[in-house]
């Protein structure tokens, strides 16, 4: 597998599509060719790094649109990043029309799978008052969660919630 930077190719560490990277447009460009057959025949990991590759460089035959497609497939087989991945797009409403319940059910599904950032976000959406029957103790489960996992502004969060 090749690790595409800077418009340079180079061996990737790791192995499978999960080492394919890229960090501009025509790396993204290369490696949308490599992914999209192997996406097309199903393959998840293959579909949510498609999806990345629009999502991240939406421009001129890549778009939102198409991140939410590769992202929709892979999560269906369950693929924790597309998960994740798809709650940002509805949450920002890229792609898709903006869904903050939508959102929510994305980022619980990805948590509850152990996702860091997920578990993150929808504490977030839990302390905002944004999913509907949650409140400040889902607040604390998620962010302690999250934090947990290392991420560092739900440590601040949960301090933050503390002192209230």
């Amino acid at each position: 597998m090749r690790l595409f930077g800077r418009g340079k190719a180079k061996e990737a560490p790791g192995k499978g599509p999960e080492a394919l990277m890229c960090d501009d447009q025509e790396s993204c460009d290369k490696a949308l060719a490599m992914l999209v057959p192997a996406a097309e025949d199903g393959d998840p990991e293959s579909q949510y790094l498609a999806g990345r590759c629009h999502h991240m460089f939406p421009v001129t035959g890549r778009s939102y649109e198409q991140a939410y497609k590769w992202y929709s497939l892979a999560a269906a087989s369950g693929h924790v990043g597309a998960l994740y991945s798809l709650g940002l797009l509805y949450e920002n409403g890229h792609g898709v029309p903006q869904s903050l319940s939508k959102a929510a059910d994305c980022f619980l599904k990805a948590a509850e799978k152990g996702h860091p950032q997920a578990q993150y976000e929808y504490a977030s959406l839990c302390e905002s008052g944004d999913v509907e029957g949650a409140g400040a103790d889902d607040a604390v489960h998620w962010y302690s969660e999250a934090a947990k996992n290392g991420v560092d502004a739900a440590a601040y969060a949960l301090e933050r919630l503390r002192r209230r």
